[in-house]
């Protein structure tokens, strides 16, 4: 191809610059012909929420990396430790987007949340009632 590559010596490099561009076309590839694979969650694990401890301090919507966590009402007027009553916020977690990573049990000051193995029923990660986000 009479193009150089620097070395400790100049030699003839098999290819040119131009050689290693390939058109989008030719890396095109065609759907109906590519292997199905079913859709599988690896994740084996998910985040559950046990409500009574849990004093809605929203650490773990602050910590989670994929932001699969949101704060909705929990338990009204509920007592706390320090004597004071409230409304609590609660997690509720999106199973689609959660990736099982576990840092927002690590974050709990309230120790009210823990990881539980996804059953094989469910390759979603989603509770037997579906889209109720509650776990």
């Amino acid at each position: 191809t009479g193009a150089m590559t620097m070395t400790d010596f100049y030699e003839l490099a098999d290819t040119t610059r131009e050689g290693l561009i390939y058109p989008a076309r030719s890396m095109k590839v065609d759907l109906e012909k590519a292997p199905q694979l079913p859709l599988t969650n690896y994740m084996m694990e998910s985040p559950v929420l046990d409500a009574d401890p849990c004093i809605g301090c929203s650490k773990c919507v602050d910590n989670c990396p994929t932001n699969c966590i949101v704060m909705d009402l929990g338990p009204q007027n509920k007592k706390m430790k320090s004597g004071k009553v409230r409304n609590v916020e609660n997690p509720y977690f999106d199973y689609t987007i959660c990736i099982g990573c576990s840092t927002c049990v690590k974050v709990c000051p309230a120790d009210c949340l823990h990881m539980e193995p996804i059953s094989n029923s469910s390759s979603s990660g989603l509770s037997e009632e579906g889209a109720s986000n509650e776990a």
